[in-house]
């Protein structure tokens, strides 16, 4: 089964939120969050999937060789999470699948 048909199985319409924020938690931790004030879009992530897959593997590949420094690599993560939201559960919540296992 490739991606494409994989995610025509599971949903066509994800969401991204309009603006994200670093914040950093007791322990020095730093986390992206959803702004106070966003607004929800949706988009389907099969028109994308080629950019978004090469950008994680950049982002993914950059981080692993250490060939930017933090706040440059802080902001292609951001830059990313602009373009396609957080992924993760929230899908399939949006899509009605069932993730219970």
């Amino acid at each position: 089964m490739n991606v494409e048909s994989l995610l025509r199985t599971n949903c066509s319409e994800w969401i991204k939120y309009s603006e994200y924020e670093y914040v950093e938690d007791k322990k020095g931790g730093l986390y992206l969050k959803p702004t106070d004030d966003i607004i929800i879009k949706m988009y389907d992530p099969i028109q994308v999937i080629a950019d978004m897959i090469t950008e994680a593997l950049n982002i993914g590949y950059t981080s692993k060789l250490h060939l930017l420094d933090e706040l440059k690599l802080q902001y292609k993560v951001l830059n990313f999470v602009l373009n396609y939201g957080l992924l993760g559960i929230i899908n399939a919540f949006m899509c009605g699948g069932d993730y219970s296992a």
